[in-house]
């Protein structure tokens, strides 16, 4: 491979360091994450190395990287997905030592005691794609927590090439993966421009249609009650459902640490963080709707349960899991899926 003197700056820096990328697409965050991987992999016999990726295609093309750039031996590494029984994901766990996964993978087996104490302690690095969706209650940021929690000592590389749209952003993106250094190229940067290529953008503008504008509608009108009991405590000032973003959220969180707020007592500031949270999880799940589908969004709603169901402190996720109109929407996506109507507007386009 050719020797560019941006990839061998950041991987120097990303060797001793928790560094988050951000490079443009095209230029080689793969490869650079391939390499970093690939020394750890020689230098720490002993250490397992973990990539997470959100998507299944992703993962896969980092898998691509390793096995034929740098020459991780295949028969060392292991792909986990939700197809892969937890047993078996246990003995992969303790058999094998170079990881691609998505996050939440990661995330549900450091929870549940799939990887035990040895395993965990074992992680010596963790490479995290798309790390911009480090935020929130990703399972990047519960993932990593667990990792440091249990006394693990791990480099950690976030890779992306849109870090964040504000400052603020871009600082919880960092905070989450202990980036202590940045490692940023622009297409105009010198060590940068003579690799790139001119590009031509078209942009398509897909509109919804009335399958999935319909169904947002409906999934509305169900997460409704979470919204008006955010609202009746002051909590949000939003019209409705529709115009609520993270960045409402954010604000909905600073104002439980509020001396008003405190002062007022009408509800436990500890609770009401819990009932954000899950508007916050609410939100994101409805993204995905709008952006993937009907399969995703499903999949991601009941993850919800499934999270209410680990954890005993998220007492208003579970009333509103356990609820006759959650079941009840769950059961519509489900039937849906069985039919086969759910493709997504712009797949067609």
């Amino acid at each position: 491979m050719e020797t560019r003197a941006y990839q061998l700056e950041i991987v120097k820096r990303a060797l001793f360091s928790n560094t988050l990328v951000s490079l443009p697409t095209g230029l080689g965050k793969t490869f650079i994450a391939a390499v970093v991987m690939y020394n750890f992999y020689r230098w720490f016999p002993e250490s397992k190395i973990v990539f997470m990726a959100p998507t299944k295609p992703l993962v896969a093309q980092q898998i691509t990287a390793c096995h034929g750039i740098v020459g991780i031996p295949a028969s060392e590494t292991a792909e986990m997905n939700g197809g892969v029984p937890p047993t078996r994901r246990r003995g992969l766990w303790k058999e094998r030592r170079v990881f691609f996964c998505t996050p939440h993978i990661l995330n549900n087996d450091l929870r549940s005691g799939v990887i035990d104490d040895a395993v965990r302690r074992s992680i010596s690095l963790l490479v995290i794609d798309e790390a911009h969706k480090a935020t929130g209650q990703y399972a990047y940021v519960g993932a990593i927590q667990q990792l440091a929690n249990a006394s693990a000592c791990f480099r950690v590389l976030g890779l992306s090439a849109t870090p964040g749209s504000d400052a603020d952003k871009v600082q919880d993106v960092i905070d989450n993966t202990m980036a202590c250094a940045l490692e940023v190229r622009t297409d105009e940067d010198p060590d940068v421009k003579r690799y790139t290529h001119t590009r031509l953008v078209e942009e398509n503008i897909v509109k919804l249609g009335k399958f999935v504008g319909d169904l947002q509608k409906k999934y509305f009108a169900l997460i409704a009650p979470v919204f008006n009991w955010l609202k009746q405590r002051g909590l949000v000032f939003a019209k409705d459902v529709a115009g609520l973003n993270s960045y409402h959220m954010q604000l909905a969180r600073d104002k439980t640490e509020s001396p008003e707020f405190l002062r007022r007592g009408r509800v436990d500031p500890g609770y009401a963080k819990m009932m954000i949270g899950l508007m916050q999880s609410l939100l994101m799940s409805g993204k995905l709707l709008a952006s993937y589908g009907v399969s995703g969004f499903r999949d991601a709603i009941v993850a919800m349960r499934d999270k209410a169901a680990r954890d005993p402190g998220k007492r208003g996720w579970a009333v509103f899991v356990k609820g006759a109109p959650y079941r009840g929407f769950v059961r519509m996506l489900d039937d849906m899926i069985a039919s086969g109507s759910t493709k997504h507007p712009k797949i067609a386009r």
